[in-house]
């Protein structure tokens, strides 16, 4: 038990300070790519093959490598920050290529690092609707249902506060949008290129579609998630 409350606490440090390089399959080098998403699979895990099979039950893990392999392949040495970077963390304009975390709270620096990175390419990775926009369907449906349930009202949970999206299109060159052509439609009164990314599924899912789609729609809810 001990071993895993060390290991735990020198994980969230090390999230903090570590820009992690990965470069295992850069085999010539064109240019500098940093990526700030996540360390998690790329801290103790150090190997593509390893992270790939250790990171089935959440799949950002396996993107966020999986974004490190591609710009390998394309010839990009990588850089990696963590979401939960010292506040302090202020990368050099060195890269050709960034790509940040940007649509939720998480991506809180997006728009420091976009600013301060004039000589990159910046690509802006939204998982999920334009944030204040995002915002707004949330607060649609937590009226919806205390109005439906006025004796148990409940708080707004994980809304967006942390995002500042009109400077971070400011410094934006494209977006990266999970998601179907509804969360792409919330970016374009920006006028950024927009490119779709599918999002991943885990192997470990088993469903039967078409034992979904023969369901009552009145009275049935998938919920499909970590």
């Amino acid at each position: 038990m001990l071993s895993k409350a060390i290991r735990f606490l020198l994980w969230k440090m090390l999230k903090r300070e570590v820009v992690y390089d990965y470069n295992y399959y850069c085999r010539r080098k064109i240019g500098h790519a940093l990526l700030y998403y996540k360390t998690d699979q790329f801290i103790f895990e150090n190997r593509f093959f390893e992270a790939r099979k250790s990171s089935r039950g959440y799949t950002s893990n396996w993107e966020e490598v999986e974004i490190a392999r591609v710009l390998n392949r394309m010839g990009f040495w990588v850089d990696i920050i963590d979401r939960n970077v010292s506040p302090e963390f202020l990368p050099d304009d060195k890269y050709d290529i960034f790509i940040g975390n940007g649509a939720g709270n998480s991506g809180k620096y997006y728009a420091k690092y976009a600013r301060t990175l004039q000589s990159a390419v910046r690509l802006f990775y939204a998982n999920g609707p334009e944030p204040v926009f995002s915002n707004e369907l949330m607060k649609e449906r937590y009226l919806c249902f205390n109005q439906r349930h006025p004796d148990h009202p409940i708080d707004y949970r994980r809304m967006i506060t942390d995002i500042e999206i009109e400077e971070s299109m400011r410094y934006t060159d494209a977006v990266l949008c999970f998601g179907n052509s509804f969360s792409m439609d919330t970016y374009r009164k920006f006028g950024k290129p927009i490119y779709q990314v599918i999002p991943s599924t885990s192997s470990l899912i088993k469903t039967d579609l078409k034992h979904l789609c023969d369901k009552n729609k009145q009275k049935f809810l998938y919920f499909g998630g970590h």
